[in-house]
């Protein structure tokens, strides 16, 4: 990812939790290069079932992550 607008997909923050937390994520369903937001929403599924397998109480902001703007993907990638 060379911007962060490209977060947008949830795919790196699906990558990031799976590194903090390996067997975190099923990676069988994961799409890597998505465009769709279809697509974005199959990953946040994933994101939101390896927060729970951990015991994260995180409040995502899936709508503000799909639009693709800095400042909200910048904001939840701090959290990692």
């Amino acid at each position: 990812y060379s911007k962060i607008e490209e977060l947008c997909s949830v795919a790196a923050y699906c990558q990031f939790i799976y590194l903090l937390f390996p067997g975190s994520i099923t990676f069988i369903k994961f799409k890597s290069k998505t465009h769709l937001e279809h697509e974005y929403s199959q990953n946040f599924k994933l994101l939101l079932a390896a927060f729970n397998r951990v015991g994260a109480d995180m409040h995502i902001p899936v709508d503000k992550l799909f639009k693709g703007r800095f400042e909200d993907n910048f904001e939840f990638l701090q959290w990692f």
